[in-house]
């Protein structure tokens, strides 16, 4: 069973109290929030440019897959949960990684969990030439293909990034590398968020690994996956459809379900809702998260699902509870933090459903 199971009172008790929102990722930009904390330093033993904790994954068809991590992906007996998490739209893999590993060790984790940040590069980062790549991806475009959705690569042509993840899992609860590991949580924020959401209704990876428990924490999230055309109204727990000719696309792949190809179209509709809700999930708001940022998904589609992060997060659990109330999806709201993943990741709040205890 995941090593969580023994919190899950404490986080509901906390949960009625607080509401959280995450940061935007975004490490050297102007309009990502200053945290609080000290901006995340790598750690030591990974050396200051982070080269020693650097790690080029195997992929099964020999694609040579960029990741950073604290320990070898060969394996590790004394490993027994494991945390991967994904970047931002700036795709700073680095600065994920070193902030999850400052809330590992603040929260005494370090020693036995394994950190596996993902790089999903463009052709902006000079991929070299056995790495895979995906376009480049504009925030601001509703339409826009990418790896924070499940698409094709360029290279190879047609790797979903999700399938990405379901090799890193794979390779996790290998018994072989990692025999002691019993609980995953896969953790993003802001695009990554988007990218953990939507990886939870359709990834492929959670099925096939039964004595590993999988935690799915979506922070700061700009949109979700719909599972009906309904979308929040008024103060955001009633759902009505919207006159889809004022919103063209509302409804299309990655906002809902319609006109979905390649990885994400495996599933038929009810299939996917039914992954979904059988998997555990917690959404994950900066209380301060409700003005765009500068990275903030504001096309119509995205806003049709509320007018900020914070307000799609809190309607999203909302709908989500309507259609299953028993479901596992819990909300956690951080208080005066806005779209900031250090100060998400280093919450005390936030730190019982990434690492487990």
């Amino acid at each position: 069973m995941g090593r969580w199971f023994s919190f899950r009172p404490w986080s509901l008790a906390v949960l009625a109290a607080v509401a959280l929102v995450s940061g935007a990722g975004l490490s050297a930009s102007a309009s990502e929030s200053v945290p609080r904390l000290a901006r995340s330093s790598m750690p030591a033993a990974c050396g200051d440019d982070g080269q020693r904790c650097f790690e080029q994954f195997a992929l099964p068809d020999g694609s040579q897959f960029p990741v950073y991590r604290n320990m070898p992906l060969s394996g590790n007996p004394t490993v027994t949960h494991a945390v991967v998490v994904v970047h931002g739209i700036l795709r700073n893999s680095k600065t994920y990684f070193a902030a999850m590993m400052q809330a590992a060790t603040k929260d005494h984790a370090d020693a036995d969990t394994i950190v596996v940040a993902p790089w999903f590069q463009t052709s902006q980062d000079k991929p070299g030439p056995n790495a895979p790549y995906w376009v480049d991806q504009p925030p601001r475009r509703a339409d826009a293909p990418g790896w924070l959705q499940g698409d094709g690569a360029v290279r190879p042509a047609g790797l979903s990034s999700f399938a990405v993840v379901d090799d890193l899992l794979d390779t996790l609860a290998d018994p072989q590398r990692f025999p002691n590991l019993r609980s995953i949580t896969v953790a993003g924020h802001s695009a990554g968020g988007q990218f953990v959401q939507r990886y939870a209704v359709f990834g492929a990876a959670s099925g096939r690994l039964p004595r590993v428990a999988i935690n799915y924490v979506a922070a700061n999230a700009s949109s979700y996956v719909y599972f009906d055309p309904t979308r929040p109204v008024g103060d955001g727990t009633r759902f009505e459809v919207p006159t889809s000719a004022g919103c063209p696309g509302y409804d299309t792949y990655k906002y809902g379900l319609a006109g979905r190809t390649g990885y994400v179209a495996a599933l038929s509709p009810q299939q996917a809702l039914a992954q979904y809700l059988s998997r555990r999930v917690t959404i994950v708001n900066g209380a301060d998260d409700t003005f765009d940022n500068g990275d903030e998904d504001t096309t119509c589609p995205a806003v049709a699902q509320g007018q900020h992060r914070a307000a799609r997060g809190a309607s999203y659990l909302t709908y989500i509870q309507g259609l299953h109330p028993t479901a596992q999806h819990d909300r956690i709201v951080v208080p005066d933090v806005g779209h900031s993943q250090s100060d998400i990741f280093n919450s005390p709040l936030v730190a019982p459903v990434l690492f487990g205890h």
